[in-house]
């Protein structure tokens, strides 16, 4: 019997990945609902689950489900990652920001160093956010995201000093 229940979820996961990939998140979610509806602490449908709540901009509920996964995967770095994301996005960049860089700590990835310059250009420290955004750019140097950041970032300081000299 319990042999069936791990099939089901997993073929649940599954399911949910591939909707994910097709960024059919409504459904997903639906899935993953089902998956910690058959077992509460599965890691990776909490997981999903903030992925999935975050690209709906259900930044709270997300903070709750990686929290729990988090909780149930002590120090992931993928999790710890998200989960930072998820709460610089509900309004909190300290916080997000700490979480994050434990992360690339443990795991340095081209994602979470791209996500930190976006919130470090976010708070308008421009320096850090394009020492993050360089660092994306050495582990991954064909990543297009990164081009967009470092010239959103460039943009923004420009941007900041020709407001500073009208003032002056």
């Amino acid at each position: 019997m319990k042999k069936t229940v791990e099939n089901k979820i997993e073929n649940l996961l599954r399911k949910a990945e591939k909707l994910i990939g097709a960024c059919n998140y409504q459904d997903a979610e639906l899935l993953l609902n089902q998956v910690l509806e058959e077992n509460s602490d599965e890691t990776e449908g909490h997981y999903l689950l903030g992925g999935v709540l975050c690209k709906q901009s259900k930044f709270s509920l997300a903070v709750d489900h990686l929290k729990k996964a988090l909780y149930l995967s002590p120090g992931h770095p993928r999790v710890l990652h998200l989960l930072g994301w998820a709460i610089f996005l509900n309004g909190d960049p300290d916080s997000g920001r700490k979480l994050i860089l434990q992360s690339v700590e443990k795991l340095p990835d081209a994602q979470a160093y791209c996500d930190l310059a976006v919130l470090e250009n976010q708070q308008g420290n421009y320096d850090k956010a394009m020492e993050y955004a360089l660092k994306t750019k050495e582990i991954e140097p064909e990543n297009e995201t990164v081009q967009e950041v470092i010239g959103v970032i460039t943009f923004c300081r420009k941007l900041r000093e020709q407001s500073l000299d009208s003032i002056h």
